[in-house]
């Protein structure tokens, strides 16, 4: 197997431990690669695996050329299912487990949302980020919006807050979900999410936008658990995914499966 870039995460390379490992472009039987970078274009008539973070149809020739893409589509024949979110886990952490936070430690947090958002071409995320700054609800660190200065590590100061907002950067594409409900999660803070329908996360781990007649009910609804150290805790320790609910023993065994198949 033949990695053209070094683009291909190391998860999806530990998923094929014992069938597959990496070659130069000469000797391989398969290339898998990202979409990012251009050597791609030099496949030498191999068959090629695509891992993309993007939505079908934005990716010129790549979605074309490639035998399988590993994204964020549903599972279909030409497609295995892999939120780019399974990158950021914690390979030493059980998900499925419920958490031991103490509400004594949730109430040393700042009891604000965390916002560390770079640009302003999301509207309904401006909007949140509008009316959670109008009430002083929310510390903004990044460069759109900023009420202090930007941060060079988000994931440092998102472990100082309880509320960490996650919302998509754009359009709220079907299937996708942002990586930054696990940056929350992994910070041991709340994620306020906006974006596509999600499945995999135990909604009752997050609070999502989507679940409120308005930006306002929403922010209601924060205000009065940031005066609850107890009913915060009791969010911050839910498992973040229910039973059955962890997508990576499937994308592993569907995976494994499309290389075997490619291979021989």
């Amino acid at each position: 197997m033949h990695d053209p870039n070094k683009g291909c995460p190391n998860w999806i390379l530990e998923q094929l431990d014992g069938i597959a490992e990496l070659a130069p472009l000469r000797e391989a039987s398969l290339v898998i690669g990202s979409n990012y970078g251009s050597r791609w274009r030099d496949l030498q008539g191999k068959p090629y695996i695509l891992h993309t973070c993007e939505p079908w149809g934005r990716m010129d020739k790549r979605h074309e050329l490639a035998a399988h893409i590993l994204g964020y589509d549903p599972d279909g024949e030409s497609c295995t299912r892999l939120p780019s979110w399974i990158m950021y886990l914690n390979p030493h952490r059980d998900y499925s487990a419920p958490g031991t936070v103490a509400a004594e430690e949730v109430a040393r947090r700042r009891r604000k949302i965390l916002a560390v958002v770079s640009d302003k071409w999301c509207p309904p995320r401006n909007m949140i980020m509008t009316a959670a700054l109008d009430r002083g609800l929310m510390d903004s660190m990044g460069c759109w919006m900023p009420t202090h200065p930007q941060v060079r590590s988000k994931h440092a100061v998102c472990e100082m807050y309880a509320f960490v907002l996650a919302a998509e950067n754009g359009n709220a594409q079907p299937g996708y979900t942002t990586e930054k409900i696990i940056d929350a999660i992994n910070a041991g803070a709340i994620p306020v999410y906006w974006g596509a329908e999600q499945s995999d996360i135990n909604p009752a781990r997050v609070i999502d936008r989507a679940n409120y007649g308005s930006d306002a009910a929403m922010l209601d609804h924060i205000e009065e658990l940031s005066r609850d150290p107890e009913a915060m805790a009791a969010i911050i320790n839910q498992p973040v995914f229910l039973p059955g609910k962890d997508p990576r023993p499937h994308i592993r065994e569907r995976a494994r499966e499309v290389v075997e198949r490619m291979c021989h």
